[in-house]
């Protein structure tokens, strides 16, 4: 609703609760619908200026020497409405069968209570309004400053992960390997995904993981026997996952687990979609030549990985990792998004 709908609404059913209470006093329908007419434009201009004219800056900048200004102007209304009331509203509903004392003592301190409740009662909404607004406001931009994030973090991905896909090729084209055709045609396909899935906010888990088989199968040309991958992927739901998420996990597994060993590589890839999350555990080795700094740090891939999940789930997701028997073990899990 705009804001014109509220301050109508407001006066409304000012109107009305001061129709009812003069009503209690058994005066005829009519003589209390002109006095509330009477008393509402006083009320109404009353209300406006010192809610926007003294209210707001008292309270935003701490002026003070707006209450001189207040004061007065309370004291005006309060005389306006009791000269109206005796130079037109009476004679006009009553002729000269009514009795009116000007200075009663008891109609200004009602009056003085009535105006401070109108007051009161209008700034408490305006206040109302203005926080959620501000609320909101806040809210937008931290989601704003998010998604900026978000869409930094999968930037810095994508050049990364093709910058690792290319050196992989460019290894077998120095060998001059029959397999460099293929591996260009299934990077092409790794092109295609990012071009067209990674500006998603989520994608079907179905598709990262046709990425992530792509991805294997690269790696595989490139150190053939040398490298045994044992991937399983149980999709009992066709979830929909944050686009390279699960993908950064397998890179690293790689990236860790195969560059620079001359000795067979296992590399396990587990993938689990159920009801309510998604599970993914990759296990690589660890070789002796890492430095012992470089097995706990997190490359560069990892640490986005996370931080893409702290943005997309705050309190929903888990990571771990650990080494067992001269193996790293990553387990992630997070929750599924819609469901296909």
């Amino acid at each position: 609703m705009n804001r014109w709908g509220v301050h109508l609404i407001f006066w409304t059913v000012y109107a009305l609760i001061r129709i009812a209470a003069l009503g209690l006093y058994n005066m005829e329908f009519h003589d209390v619908s002109l006095m509330v007419l009477f008393e509402m434009p006083i009320a109404m201009a009353l209300t406006y200026y010192l809610s926007y004219r003294i209210i707001a800056p008292l309270l935003q900048e701490q002026r003070w020497r707006l209450i001189v200004p207040a004061v007065l102007a309370l004291g005006a209304a309060l005389l306006m409405r009791r000269i109206l009331m005796q130079e037109l509203l009476y004679p006009w509903l009553y002729a000269e069968e009514y009795t009116f004392e000007f200075l009663d003592v008891y109609r200004f301190a009602g009056y003085f209570l009535e105006y401070i409740g109108i007051i009161g009662l209008f700034n408490a909404f305006r206040f109302y309004r203005d926080w959620k607004k501000e609320k909101l406001r806040a809210s937008r931009l931290r989601e704003e400053k998010a998604d900026a994030q978000l869409q930094m973090l999968r930037a810095q991905v994508n050049p990364h992960f093709l910058f690792n896909t290319l050196n992989s090729i460019y290894h077998e084209s120095l060998k001059g390997s029959e397999k460099t055709p293929e591996m260009i045609i299934e990077l092409s396909d790794l092109l295609r995904f990012v071009l067209e899935d990674c500006s998603k906010e989520f994608i079907p888990l179905s598709r990262e993981v046709e990425l992530i088989q792509n991805y294997i199968r690269i790696e595989q040309g490139r150190h053939g026997e040398h490298l045994k991958c044992n991937a399983q992927f149980q999709l009992e739901k066709e979830s929909m996952v944050p686009p390279m998420l699960i993908f950064s996990l397998i890179e690293n597994a790689f990236k860790h687990g195969v560059n620079g060993s001359d000795k067979e590589v296992n590399i396990d890839i587990d993938i689990r979609s159920k009801a309510q999350a998604v599970e993914v555990e990759v296990k690589n080795p660890l070789h002796a030549h890492v430095k012992e700094v470089e097995k706990h740090s997190l490359g560069i891939g990892l640490k986005n990985t996370l931080k893409q999940l702290e943005l997309i789930y705050p309190d929903g997701f888990t990571y771990r990792d650990h080494e067992v028997d001269g193996e790293h073990v990553a387990y992630m899990r997070m929750p599924t998004g819609p469901t296909m």
